[in-house]
């Protein structure tokens, strides 16, 4: 068995309402997000069942407030709750991003703004207004935690039903979670545009004339002229702005001086004006000019100084960091097992040296001026330290089993080696 609820929705993704025909009437068009995977009262809507369930979005009544018959909710879809509450369309319905938001467009009955005064007037000062769907579903019971949110049943086989503006209400995901619909500066039942919409419009315009990034002030605009200041001129451009679309298109500019009016600057000698009157004028332009140019370098000084600042800055942490870094490398000592074997063994060679020149008594160097000596050097003084011994002479002695000097014969007993 089916179960009604209200989701809220998720987010908006606006910013501002075209105006647009259907059939002869005139609607304000803007998009909403109307939901994404998440937890709502208590329900998980998986995205699955929010990409299921888009072309069922697709003509759904957006309503004031969720309808009711006899205090509970009911569908949108009967010929009289749509003459009581509907106010417009829901189309062009989808799903995607990595959170699987459910977007759509919401049309809005330009001639239905009167009978609801609280929407017309949130929309015309401004204000954003809370939004909530309609729809039937299939409450699967089911106990999890989504985004550190638990629930308790998971909502399946959506039937959507309408999408309700909540004046003066909240929505379960309220404005300050990212929900709402958008503002729209125009004057509803004339189609006029404010003077803030239509500056917004030809900003837009122009920037998208003269290059992003460019320096440039609106000085004055006419129902079909704008004067602009940019590089040190004043540039007039012709636009149009069509009210049933919203689009605005601006044409080529012309260089102006400023008086009472704002005539090309071709046609300067073809005027009226007196001598000094031209002068006058072209001598305020130059000097406006000068002093937007000096306040440009000044401010461009200003950043190149700053930018060089933090380069030098950047360099020289860079150069310390690589300094400490080799010097880093510096103090950690090479290990080389092999020499450090043959130093040892050195050291224990000249030791050894040392010790045998010292144990001569003829020696007249101390150990400390030895040690510091060449391995060979060490080694040459070595030799002629060595004790030598005479030669002895035994050639009157005779061999083994001779005369002994009683002349008696002797035997001798031989060395045995054990």
């Amino acid at each position: 068995m089916s179960e009604f609820v209200s989701l809220a929705t998720a987010g908006m993704n606006a910013d501002g309402l075209q105006l647009k025909k259907l059939n002869g009437r005139s609607y304000l068009a803007g998009s909403v997000i109307m939901a994404k995977e998440t937890v709502m009262n208590g329900i998980l809507y998986p995205k699955d069942e929010l990409k299921r369930g888009v072309p069922g979005w697709n003509g759904r009544p957006v309503t004031v407030g969720h309808p009711k018959k006899n205090g509970k909710f009911t569908s949108a879809n009967s010929p009289e709750v749509l003459e009581q509450c509907q106010i417009g369309f829901i189309f062009d319905t989808s799903a995607e991003g990595t959170d699987t938001k459910l977007k759509a467009q919401v049309w809005l009955d330009v001639n239905k703004l009167d009978q609801f005064p609280e929407v017309r007037d949130a929309i015309t000062s401004g204000k954003m207004l809370e939004v909530s769907t309609g729809l039937f579903l299939d409450k699967v019971e089911e106990k999890g935690v989504f985004g550190n949110k638990e629930y308790e049943g998971k909502a399946v086989n959506h039937l959507p039903d309408h999408l309700a503006l909540l004046p003066g209400d909240i929505g379960a995901c309220s404005i300050k979670d990212g929900a709402g619909f958008p503002r729209v500066n125009v004057m509803f039942g004339t189609n006029d545009v404010s003077i803030y919409e239509r500056n917004r419009l030809l900003r837009n315009a122009l920037e998208a004339k003269l290059g992003e990034g460019q320096y440039f002030g609106l000085v004055d605009v006419f129902d079909a002229n704008v004067v602009v200041g940019y590089q040190s001129k004043l540039l007039a451009y012709d636009y149009t702005f069509n009210k049933e679309t919203g689009a605005l298109t601006i044409g080529e500019g012309v260089e102006v001086f400023q008086k009472v009016e704002y005539p090309p600057v071709s046609t300067l000698g073809a005027n009226t004006m007196t001598d000094a009157e031209k002068k006058a004028a072209e001598d305020k332009i130059a000097e406006e000019a000068a002093n937007k140019a000096a306040e440009e370098k000044k401010a461009a000084d200003a950043k190149a100084a700053e930018e060089a600042a933090n380069k030098a800055k950047e360099e020289k942490e860079a150069a310390e960091a690589a300094a400490n870094k080799a010097k880093a490398v510096e103090t950690v000592p090479v290990v080389n097992a092999e020499l450090e074997e043959a130093k040892t063994l050195l050291a224990n060679m000249k030791k050894e040296l040392i010790d045998g020149i010292t144990a001569n008594k003829e020696c007249a160097f101390t150990a400390e001026e030895l040690n510091a000596m060449p391995f060979g050097q060490l080694k040459k003084i070595a030799a002629l330290a060595k004790p030598t011994h005479a030669k002895v002479d035994r050639s009157g002695m005779g061999g083994p089993g001779g005369i002994n000097a009683s002349g008696s014969v002797s035997e001798e007993t031989p060395y045995i080696g054990v």
